[in-house]
C-alpha cells in the first residue's frame, strides 16, 4: 500500500511527543502504532468528510475505542479527531500527515 520511501508525519513538539515528527511509513505502521490501537477491545473509525484534489486527499475522521479488559486502559473510551492528508501516486501512498489531538491520546493512556 505505502511506496518504498513513503513517510507517516504525526504534528507536534516532538520533546513532548514520541510520536511527533516523520517515520517512514512502515515504522509507524509497523512499529509505532500497534502499541497503541493494540490496546482496544473495539475501535471505529468513522470518515466525517473527504476532499481530493489531483494525486492529494484530505480525510477528516472521528475516531471512538473501547480498551480491552484487563489492559491498564481498562474502562475507558479514546474519542478523537483527525485530519489525515494523503498523497498517492501510482496507486501507492507516497506520504501521510496527520494532525490529531495528542491530549486525547495521553488521557487514554495515563500519561
Amino acid at each position: 500500500m505505502g511506496a518504498p520511501n513513503a513517510t507517516f508525519f504525526f504534528a507536534g513538539l516532538a520533546s513532548k511527543i514520541p510520536l511527533a515528527g516523520t517515520a517512514s511509513y512502515e515504522e509507524r505502521l509497523g512499529q509505532q502504532l500497534p502499541p497503541i490501537f493494540g490496546t482496544f477491545a473495539t475501535l471505529t473509525i468513522d470518515e466525517l468528510g473527504i476532499t481530493v484534489e489531483g494525486d492529494t486527499a484530505v480525510v477528516e475522521t472521528h475516531a471512538v475505542g473501547k480498551a480491552t479488559a484487563g489492559t491498564p486502559e481498562e474502562d475507558k473510551t479514546y474519542d478523537n479527531l483527525s485530519l489525515i492528508k494523503f498523497v498517492v501516486k501510482e496507486g501507492k501512498i507516497e506520504s501521510v500527515r496527520e494532525y490529531v489531538d495528542f491530549f486525547e491520546i495521553f488521557d487514554y493512556l495515563g500519561l
